[in-house]
């Protein structure tokens, strides 16, 4: 059995409200400087799909928030 998931945080909502604080501020303190694309969870999920040798991993996809 092998599980792998991805944890993604934020994509593409500008101009709502997050956590209480505006979609600007978000991204002045986001170290990529934008919010996240669908496109790009979506890559990470077929990589992860294929990854044969990659096993009992959450993989964070969050631009940088988390290190």
């Amino acid at each position: 059995m092998n599980v792998l998931s991805v944890a993604s945080d934020i994509e593409d909502v500008p101009g709502r409200f997050i956590f209480g604080i505006t979609a600007i501020s978000f991204i002045a303190r986001q170290p990529m400087g934008r919010f996240g694309k669908a496109e790009e969870v979506a890559d990470l999920a077929v990589y992860l799909a294929g990854a044969e040798y990659t096993t009992g991993h959450t993989c964070a996809i969050n631009g940088g928030w988390t290190i």
